[in-house]
């Protein structure tokens, strides 16, 4: 018997088997991109301080005028704290109401001058404090008058209400008492003295 003198040969089908890369191993699933409500929250929170998009500028209002509905007597502070509470109070739901208060929520991060702007669109600043700038046919003459009086007096005007009354005595029909409660309750807190002042627009009362 002849003795075998060649080089062994490896196996080239083994050798391109253990060459071949394991895909199972190299493909890894891609992961889930948030595109929900949440994340947007997430995003335009974590944003800090910044100029408004026109997305934002245009879902703002109709965010204000809820947030309004809740606080009749708003901050700038507030407002703010108010956007982002909304926002995170609706995260979960997919509803196209629901996202635009997400959106609206990056204006909490704006700058003061440029949300002031937006805010001026729907409320009246009262030294300080803003009030929606009509709450109901009904009552918004008698509202007017009074929001009038306290920008007139100043920063901490205090007014008895004769002080309210001798201002509404030329319009006719005359106010009745259930609408004057309805304004005075809305926008003001009254002292031991009976005297009427702004709210403070911190949500507390």
């Amino acid at each position: 018997m002849g003795m075998f003198t060649g080089q062994l040969k490896p196996n080239s089908g083994v050798a391109r088997s253990s060459a071949r890369p394991n895909m199972a191993t190299q493909i890894t699933a891609p992961g889930k991109v948030d595109r929900g409500s949440k994340g947007d929250l997430d995003r335009v929170l974590k944003s800090g301080t910044r100029t408004m998009s026109e997305e934002t500028r245009e879902a703002l209002p109709r965010a204000l005028k809820e947030l309004f509905r809740i606080h009749k007597v708003c901050s700038v502070q507030l407002i703010r704290q108010g956007l982002r509470d909304m926002a995170l109070s609706k995260s979960a739901h997919a509803k196209a109401g629901s996202r635009a208060t997400v959106t609206a929520a990056s204006g909490a991060e704006a700058p003061d001058q440029e949300l002031q702007s937006v805010i001026s669109q729907v409320a009246i600043n009262i030294h300080g404090v803003y009030v929606l700038k009509s709450r109901h046919p009904s009552i918004d003459p008698l509202r007017d008058l009074v929001i009038k009086v306290f920008i007139d007096r100043g920063p901490n005007a205090k007014l008895k209400k004769a002080d309210i009354f001798e201002a509404a005595r030329s319009y006719s029909p005359p106010f009745s008492d259930s609408m004057y409660s309805q304004v005075l309750n809305e926008l003001c807190i009254s002292n031991e003295s009976g005297e009427w002042m702004i709210k403070s627009g911190d949500g507390k009362i």
